[in-house]
């Protein structure tokens, strides 16, 4: 099986932002709660979703 990607790459995020007609700055906070089926919370099972923006 196929892990998971982790990373968006640049031509993703592009395409999601031309898609939507709104700015990466905008994309970022609508990625948050989605990132959160990523978590892997042993002890807390709190889930936390967390995004970042790469220099490229």
């Amino acid at each position: 099986l196929d892990k998971p990607s982790f990373v968006i790459s640049p031509e993703e995020a592009e395409s999601a932002v031309n898609q939507l007609g709104i700015s990466v700055f905008q994309l970022l906070p609508s990625l948050v709660y989605p990132a959160k089926s990523f978590a892997l919370p042993p002890i807390s099972k709190f889930h936390v979703g967390a995004i970042g923006l790469g220099s490229s």
